[in-house]
């Protein structure tokens, strides 16, 4: 996933359990979508059909937000933070900082969307059990006719319409996300599955063929019954499944490259007592990418750079204060010869941009997020 790529355009709009909820500004084709359906034969807004859209839209992607909010809960169970959660004409999307890297952690966590929406479909579902079978009918007459604009008159309730609708649409939302197509949850599912045998780049390869060939399927038949949206969702699929495959690829290529290769030596050791201006001064005039904090006890205890040490200067009055009262430390270690993927994931664990390179006990450099980054470009 281009992460970049899904926060062109998008602007927030509220902050669900700590996590930025953005809107595309393309979600507002869907504004349009609904105004144009809610006209009659004559041009002219029918404000009973454009009610009822906007109630549909609404309650879709209210369902779609609490869709995504079940996979962003899921992965902070297992330590991963949610960036945001975007919305997007065809849907959501969680953008998490990393992707579980044990198989069991993503089937969790590629479940746990489509469990939400069958967990609201579950609790609604009694309401339906004790509705007439012909109501039933006539509910599912509407919702199957709602791309023709034809809304017939209620003869229920409100309540009992909007149960139906909730159950039938979160069954719909869940069953089509389980299609085991990348990057939908169940191409996720099945990648996890299959990588509980398999390495994981292999499994990735074997549920973005199949995603490719689901995809296919859907533009064909998108194309021959003339249903653009379903070739726009299949070409979405088929591009994002080799996206995937890309992303593996990579974790593959850092797995096997080392440390060692990127690290940074360009750095200096000084003592956490030491002032905050003399720390200053050792970036300026030694052109040093990185500090090195010893503690009083000669071991580690962080890592300063040019960006953090300003940031402090702004904020912070009294420059002869040490060093070691105000940063956040300890440091988080690698070993010379450590994978650059397993160094990647140990950043993002720890929410650090850098780590120390050590051999034994000796510090032999300094690994950071962007050279691993600029690496694979």
């Amino acid at each position: 996933m281009n992460k970049k790529n899904y926060m062109k355009g998008t602007f927030r709009i509220a902050r669900i359990s700590g996590i930025p909820l953005r809107i595309h500004w393309t979600f507002l084709l869907i504004i349009a979508w609904v105004v144009f359906v809610g006209l009659d034969g004559e041009g002219v807004i029918n404000l009973n059909h454009l009610s009822n859209l906007l109630i549909s839209v609404f309650t879709l992607f209210t369902c779609v937000i609490l869709h995504e909010l079940g996979h962003a809960l899921a992965a902070r169970r297992y330590g991963i933070s949610t960036l945001n959660i975007v919305l997007l004409p065809i849907g959501g999307v969680a953008m998490l900082e990393r992707l579980p890297v044990d198989p069991r952690q993503e089937l969790a966590v590629a479940f746990a969307g489509p469990a939400v929406n069958f967990l609201i479909a579950l609790i609604f579902l009694p309401v339906l059990l004790v509705m007439d079978s012909r109501v039933i009918g006539e509910m599912s007459n509407f919702i199957l006719n709602i791309n023709q604009g034809a809304f017939p008159p209620f003869r229920v309730s409100f309540f009992h319409w909007f149960a139906f609708f909730l159950v039938t649409l979160n069954i719909i939302v869940g069953l089509f996300n389980l299609i085991p197509a990348m990057p939908m949850d169940g191409g996720r599912v099945l990648r996890a599955l299959l990588a509980i045998k398999l390495p994981r780049h292999k499994a990735t390869q074997i549920a973005a063929t199949i995603g490719a060939i689901i995809s296919g399927v859907i533009v064909i038949y998108g194309v021959f019954n003339k249903n653009w949206i379903l070739v726009f969702i299949g070409l979405y699929v088929f591009t994002s499944a080799f996206g995937e495959f890309r992303t593996i690829k990579n974790e593959l290529f850092l797995a096997e490259n080392k440390v060692s290769q990127l690290m940074d030596t360009n750095f200096s050791m000084i003592n956490e007592e030491t002032s905050l201006k003399k720390v200053v001064e050792a970036f300026t005039l030694q052109d040093l990418n990185y500090l090195i904090v010893q503690g009083n006890s000669g071991g580690v205890v962080g890592v300063l750079t040019q960006e953090s040490v300003l940031e402090a200067v702004k904020n912070i009055e009294d420059q002869q204060r040490s060093i070691g009262s105000f940063f956040p430390f300890p440091a988080v270690k690698t070993e010379l010869n450590e994978s650059l993927q397993n160094a990647l994931n140990a950043m993002y664990t720890n929410k650090r941009a850098a780590l120390t390179v050590m051999k034994d006990d000796e510090v032999m450099g300094i690994i950071d997020r962007d050279t691993i980054h600029h690496f694979l470009k």
